[in-house]
């Protein structure tokens, strides 16, 4: 009985051993797979994030715009200023996204400035942005060798695939991976400790700040080209400041705004530019303006209008002068009477010359009368001045020049309510004599005779005063106007039809 039972009992304790090794197997299969899939879908979950989320590069500046490497110049500028709208750091209220703003804005530029230059987008399109920093230090970008060659097939220039960790064309290897790093870093690579204890936060300073500041640049970070958040911070990156205004308030060039834009009352006859104040072709045109301003010396005014600035410029723009914002600016334009001609279309950014033609070519023609025999200054001037009791008289330029100046334009818009406006150009010999004329310019004002006569005038014909313009003054704007506003004030139309029907009568 003993055997048997011992027998039992050495069966049964096989048996629950068995069992209980079936049990911790199948327990162990079990979590296997269920951890198996658990792996593999986080895997997948974090390799779909990634396709999802692409990591923007600001050095791809076809990507940070938007673009094919195909598209035109038109096509550039236009989605430039699309996102250039979007980002605009001016437009972001949320103070959280406004430096992001900033720095996206400033992406946007960076990019936009290469690409819409011919020269430069052919040296970044074969070299990448190390060939135009190459260029930019006088350096020869062909020794860089194209996009991704300048590590021999390392981090492919502009975040390209290069073919993997290579050192002058064969694999990486060395052992201590720190060393790859201190080949390019310039700082020391990973004191103390390989790749793994890099990680482990085995290197002094630990995490992966001192990964960017010893990896790239050795201790100011590479900054990403200086595009952080989406680059390499680094130690040394410098928040990125909004565009500088291109036209300040105590600058050559006059900065309208919708209220103060030149209307039907206006002194003054206007050359104006509508622009965005980031916008780089704004930014090459400035010096033409500031050019044609020290041209004309006041002659007329020089302004400049940002259509960007706020919601009521850019309505003004768009709706007022139905300007596209994203498609059409720069724009130039000639003002007077409030009416704007329109320069129209340009491959290139005009010069300050092809501005001031431009202007010419709009100046107020029918305000200034051509008189080259004395009969015409009756029918031109003083006919009209009978005519009407709104003139206080007529100014007469005599000048051995055959075209009319943009300063004598500029006299008569000025002052087009009050006086009426007559040249007579190339010597005029018989001009010269009826009014004794000897040296040119001369300036003369004919005041119909209502009062005394003023001191250093003279009778024209018994009925008009002849006041000459002082030989001695500077001719200018400023000094023509001050001496015709201070020519005698013109009476009431009553006071002038009787002094007319008294002389009439002697």
């Amino acid at each position: 009985m003993k055997t048997q039972s011992s027998r039992r009992r050495r069966v049964n304790s096989r048996s629950v051993s068995g069992h209980s090794l079936r049990i911790a197997l199948l327990l162990c299969l079990a979590t296997f797979l269920s951890c198996a899939p658990t792996t593999s879908a986080g895997r997948r979950s974090r390799s779909q994030q990634r396709q999802k989320q692409p990591k923007n590069n600001p050095d791809d500046y076809y990507g940070v715009l938007g673009v094919q490497k195909t598209a035109s110049t038109k096509d550039i500028k236009s989605a430039y200023r699309k996102l250039a709208l979007d980002w605009h750091p001016d437009k972001v209220q949320d103070v959280d996204k406004k430096e992001f703003a900033q720095q996206k804005f400033m992406e946007l530029q960076q990019a936009y400035d290469v690409l819409s230059d011919d020269d430069k987008r052919e040296v970044y399109d074969k070299y990448g942005k190390q060939g135009l920093e190459m260029l930019e230090r006088g350096q020869d970008p062909r020794e860089f060798g194209g996009p991704g060659g300048g590590f021999e097939g390392g981090f492919g220039g502009h975040g390209h695939p290069g073919g993997g960790f290579q050192q002058h064309g064969g694999s990486f290897s060395g052992g201590d991976f720190s060393q790859f790093f201190q080949a390019f870093g310039g700082g020391g690579g990973f004191p103390g400790g390989g790749f793994q204890q890099f990680f482990q936060g085995g290197s002094p300073g630990g995490g992966q700040q001192q990964f960017f500041q010893h990896g790239f640049g050795g201790g100011g970070g590479g900054g990403g080209s200086g595009h952080p958040p989406h680059g390499f911070g680094g130690g040394g990156g410098r928040r990125p400041q909004p565009p500088a205004e291109l036209f300040p308030k105590d600058g050559k060039v006059s900065k309208l705004g919708s209220p103060k834009f030149p209307g039907a009352s206006s002194k003054h006859l206007w050359l104006v530019m509508f622009y965005v104040n980031d916008d780089p072709m704004a930014r090459e045109a400035k010096p033409q303006l500031e050019t044609l301003v020290d041209k004309v010396k006041g002659n007329f005014k020089i302004g400049a209008i940002d259509c960007g600035m706020n919601e009521r410029e850019h309505r003004f723009c768009e709706k007022t002068h139905n300007l596209s914002v994203e498609e059409d600016l720069p724009a130039f334009a000639f003002v007077q009477n409030g009416k704007v001609s329109w320069y129209g279309d340009y491959d290139s950014i005009p010069t300050a010359r092809d501005l001031y033609d431009f202007a010419i070519q709009n100046m107020p023609n029918d305000l200034i009368s051509n008189i080259n025999q004395p009969m015409q200054v009756q029918q031109k001037l003083l006919e009209p001045l009978a005519a009407s009791q709104k003139f206080r008289g007529a100014i007469l330029l005599l000048t051995d020049k055959y075209e009319t100046s943009s300063l004598y334009y500029s006299l008569a818009y000025r002052h087009r309510s009050d006086f009426v406006f007559g040249e007579s150009r190339g010597k005029s010999l018989n001009m010269a004599k009826e009014f004794q004329v000897k040296k040119y310019p001369t300036v003369l004002a004919i005041l119909p005779i209502t009062s005394p006569a003023v001191p250093g005038s003279t009778k024209y014909q018994d009925k008009y005063l002849i006041i000459r313009y002082p030989a001695d003054s500077p001719m200018n704007q400023d000094a023509l106007s001050a001496w015709i506003e201070s020519l005698p004030k013109r009476n009431s139309g009553q006071q002038r039809r009787s002094r007319r029907s008294s002389e009439s009568e002697l």
